[in-house]
Order: C-alpha cells, then sequence, then structure tokens
C-alpha cells in the first residue's frame, strides 16, 4: 500500500493450513459421501468454532520498494509457507533480493517458534537471499544471507516470545543472482527421492538367496 492509501501490490497466501484455513477433502467427500462430509465439518466446527473456506494463491508475486534511485524487489512469506521450500525458491527465481516473513505462531509454543525461525535460516541460505521476520507474538528479527540471525526483538521485558517492542537494523543485501538450488527446482530432494524407490522396488523384487548349503562330513 503506497502513502495514497492505494494498493499497488497483492499476494495470496499459497500454503494453506489444514482445518484451520480449509476443510481437507471437502469437494471429495461432498461428491461421494455427503454424509461423511457433513459429519466431517460438523468435527471442524466443534474444534475451531468455524469452518474455513480459504482459497489458496496460486503464484508468487515480488513486491518493490524504491531503494536508492531505483527499486528493491522482494517476495513474502505467510505464517509455515517458509517451511515449504519451493515456495520461498520461487521468490529467489523472479528477482526477490530479500525475504519479508510475516507470521502468527502464538498457539504453538516457544520450542516449535524456535525451530520454525531455524528453517528461516536454511531457506536463506538455500537463496542466498536476507530475511526480515515479522511475528506478531514473535520470534521477530534479522537474518543474513549466510543464515546468521543478526539481530532478535527484545521486548520491554527482554523476551523474544509475546513482548511487544519495535526493532530497526540495517540488512545486508546479496548481490542480484539466482542460487543452484533455487534453479534447480529441488532436484537435489528429487533425485533422492528417486534413488530411494528405485532401492526400494529393487530390495522388493531382488531374488533371495537360498539357504548356504550344509557342511559335507568326511
Amino acid at each position: 500500500v503506497d502513502t495514497d492509501g492505494s494498493v499497488i501490490g497483492e499476494y495470496d497466501k499459497q500454503v494453506l493450513y489444514p482445518w484451520s484455513e480449509y476443510v481437507p477433502f471437502d469437494d471429495l467427500l461432498a461428491r461421494f459421501v455427503p454424509p461423511v462430509q457433513r459429519m466431517h465439518r460438523m468435527l471442524v466446527r466443534m474444534g475451531w468454532g468455524y469452518v474455513p473456506f480459504g482459497d489458496a494463491g496460486d503464484r508468487m508475486e515480488v513486491f518493490s520498494l524504491p531503494w536508492q534511485g531505483g527499486s528493491l524487489p522482494f517476495a513474502v512469506l505467510i505464517c509455515f509457507e517458509n517451511a515449504y521450500a519451493p515456495v520461498p525458491a520461487e521468490g529467489a527465481r523472479l528477482g526477490a533480493r530479500m525475504f519479508v516473513h510475516i507470521t502468527s505462531e502464538g498457539t504453538v509454543g516457544g520450542p516449535i517458534q524456535e525451530q520454525l525461525l531455524r528453517i528461516c535460516l536454511l531457506r536463506a541460505v538455500e537463496s542466498r537471499l536476507p530475511y526480515v521476520r515479522a511475528g506478531n507474538t514473535g520470534i521477530s528479527g534479522f537474518i543474513d544471507a549466510e543464515g546468521r540471525v543478526r539481530s532478535v526483538l527484545r521486548g520491554r521485558r527482554g523476551g523474544t516470545i509475546d513482548d511487544a517492542g519495535v526493532l530497526v537494523a540495517e540488512l545486508l543485501l546479496s548481490p542480484p543472482r539466482t542460487t543452484v538450488y533455487a534453479r534447480s527446482r529441488d532436484a537435489f530432494v528429487k533425485l533422492f527421492v528417486a534413488a530411494t524407490l528405485i532401492l526400494l522396488v529393487w530390495s522388493l523384487f531382488r531374488p533371495l538367496a537360498g539357504p548356504a548349503p550344509a557342511p559335507v562330513s568326511r
């Protein structure tokens, strides 16, 4: 949103959280077993107090900020999208120079919030892009392109979770380039999954060795 209040860019979250942002298998159950669908929705409403009907976005958007007489492209990651590697990798391929991660993790607890922060470190290393992480209940901070936490917001009570405060810091940008990992579209992982499946099939269908012959006594 610019200074006049006009919307100049928009991004829709691509990875929705099951049962809190959408109901899994809802259309399938409605088509084949409507009673089960109604029961499923009833259980979701009992658990959350509502039935979610979120629609996931279908593409990454790169935004731009005025910077040094030009523009600074960046990609936004929402909630746990940073845990799904193809989403930030797509932002890197589209030319983002940094990630802005906005998230709400207040109900998952401190240990999981710390783990989600560590996932940000991994994503930064994969794409060699720095992070600005803004969690409305923590943990907020700045991460450089080598996966190092440069600064963390500590609130008025000195805490990093559920402690209000403001953090201002400088962010060191990497040269505009796309890493081999971002260009590969998870080729490394897919290669190992394929190799694992091949070994599994081979182990299932390879001929079993017969029993060892008994020693012959003379």
